[in-house]
């Protein structure tokens, strides 16, 4: 099998058509905003989504359109440059930035921050998307209730490598039953969530909940939504009750246990339903797409304003100088740096 033989030429006129993706990615990146705002200042959460659930619809929304953007590329190099060119300018730019910015937020000299290993450190890891091992900058927002200078940036390594591993499961797809790989890779992240949470409830080492949030925990979001692609025409043939369903499946892998691990299938459905059927959604695809500065900058953002103390004068403020700012950054960025 090619890969020209794993979408038909009608599933992928549906897929292109107008569809409310956008309407969708803001929605998330909005709420996913508001939660880290509130977790910055260390008051108590007001929404009803979780930051968790933010980022598993994003992980949903990359597999769904990352293959389809492989499918429809000319070859790896045509695929490989679309990525790079979406991710890298705005990501460099903000971990640069911060560097060079955090000098002004720091409690040491200039001399004694720009010669700290600590500072350089934060650069070249969170550069090469290891986050992880350097997310603070040395006397930067020391004060605040978290340290960390961008906590969004530990997402973009998980989507890095999900965007290089995707011609292998292409590969895979072609030379196998497509039913066949996708259960594998589901049966696989779910055995390395079960293996990880087993060992954090019976250490609580912190560190076994870490490897658990990384990607082969959340391979189970993107191959979902990288399912539903590849089973789109039979989507739209039964989306008048697969969308109940998905809801229903959605509801009750929120009651926990094992029903847990039915929790993408369900919120697949509904995230993809909502999409290509709440046609008035379209609406948004008039306005720019930002979501993906606005994902990036508001942290560090939020940071600073707290670190000046703005929410202990009134939180509406903070709220509203930390959206206003980083709107403004991410609609620079999409002009001057993005395209």
């Amino acid at each position: 099998m090619l890969i020209r033989d794993l979408l038909s030429a009608e599933i992928c006129d549906s897929v292109k058509r107008e569809n409310g993706f956008r309407a969708v990615r803001y929605f998330f990146a909005i709420s996913l905003m508001l939660v880290h705002i509130a977790t910055a200042m260390d008051i108590p959460q007001f929404m009803p989504f979780t930051g968790a659930l933010c980022v598993k619809v994003f992980f949903i929304i990359t597999g769904f359109l990352v293959l389809f953007s492989y499918y429809r590329s000319a070859d790896m190099k045509v695929y490989a440059r679309k990525r790079v060119k979406r991710v890298l300018p705005a990501y460099q730019t903000v971990v640069v930035a911060c560097f060079v910015l955090g000098v002004f937020e720091s409690n040491l000299s200039f001399g004694a921050y720009f010669t700290s290993f600590a500072a350089w450190k934060y650069l070249v890891s969170n550069a090469l998307f290891l986050n992880f091992l350097e997310p603070c900058l040395p006397g930067v927002f020391e004060s605040n209730p978290l340290q960390a200078v961008n906590g969004s940036l530990w997402f973009m390594k998980i989507e890095v490598i999900f965007y290089i591993c995707v011609p292998l499961f292409v590969c895979l797809l072609c030379r196998f039953r497509k039913w066949v790989v996708l259960l594998c890779v589901f049966a696989l992240s779910v055995a390395y969530n079960v293996f990880f949470s087993q060992l954090y409830a019976q250490t609580g080492d912190e560190i076994y909940r870490l490897l658990q949030r990384q990607f082969l925990g959340q391979l189970i979001y993107f191959f979902a939504g990288a399912a539903l692609l590849l089973y789109f025409d039979v989507f739209r043939r039964h989306v008048k009750w697969l969308f109940p369903l998905g809801v229903v499946v959605y509801a009750l892998s929120c009651t926990g246990g094992w029903l847990h691990y039915a929790e993408p299938i369900g919120l697949t459905v509904v995230i993809v339903t909502v999409a290509y059927y709440a046609r008035f959604l379209n609406v948004v695809n008039r306005i720019p797409d930002i979501t993906y500065g606005l994902y990036l900058y508001h942290f560090p953002i939020a940071q600073t304003v707290i670190a000046h103390r703005v929410h202990e004068y009134s939180v509406p403020l903070a709220f509203v100088l930390i959206f206003a700012v980083t709107i403004l950054v991410a609609c620079l960025s999409r002009r001057y740096v993005e395209r």
